[in-house]
């Protein structure tokens, strides 16, 4: 049991400080998305490459923190690039 104790509270102590990293993460995105293009679904001034590496960033922060604000826009890039 108290290992089990000392592990949530390690977990809960390592959510909890990595915040403001979360906080750099939210706001990268956001800058990211002011160039999102969804008429051609890329990023202005990225090539097709960058682009994935982005959609990537975009689904990983969507699994690991629950959000689905992202949600759209990778169902509009995987929409129009998939064949």
């Amino acid at each position: 049991m108290k290992v089990l104790f000392t592990a949530l509270f390690l977990t809960v102590s390592i959510l909890l400080n990595a915040n403001p990293c979360l906080y750099r993460v939210e706001s990268g995105l956001s800058s990211l998305q002011k160039w999102y293009n969804p008429q051609t679904c890329l990023w202005e001034t990225t090539n097709w490459w960058n682009a994935a590496n982005i959609a990537t960033a975009l689904i990983r922060y969507s699994v690991v923190t629950g959000s689905e604000e992202y949600l759209p826009v990778i169902d509009q890039v995987f929409g129009r690039n998939k064949d």
